[in-house]
């Protein structure tokens, strides 16, 4: 939206203050406005966001979402040690080859399979 004074406004600013101060004292009070628009706003929309959250964890059971969270966690460990198990595994494998073709005589095929 746009803001238009009036000219009786203007002659009462220039009437009671300089051009400067009536300038300042207009686009403050304006600014004023706009601001405690925008955030009377944000908090409707906070607050509907608080609502909707509300409605949502109503139909969830305490207990139920302790539960959930703590396989959720267990889950998140679990993949975390598959994949050290999976790094050493590999690191033995690249070992035992390593030590088998110290004595696998010159020339013998060698199947080395990817990843």
């Amino acid at each position: 939206s746009k803001f238009t004074p009036t000219y009786g406004m203007v002659l009462n600013l220039l009437s009671k203050h300089s051009v400067d101060e009536a300038k300042t004292i207009v686009a403050n009070s304006f600014g004023s406005y706009l601001r405690a628009r925008r955030q009377s706003k944000r908090e409707d929309r906070q607050q509907k966001q608080v609502e909707m959250a509300e409605e949502i964890v109503k139909g969830i059971d305490p207990d139920a979402f302790l539960a959930y969270n703590k396989l959720r966690h267990r889950l998140k460990d679990e993949k975390r040690a598959l994949g050290f198990l999976i790094d050493q595994s590999r690191d033995m494998f690249r070992e035992s080859v390593a030590e088998m073709l110290q004595w696998a005589p010159v020339g013998t095929p060698v199947l080395i399979p990817s990843a």
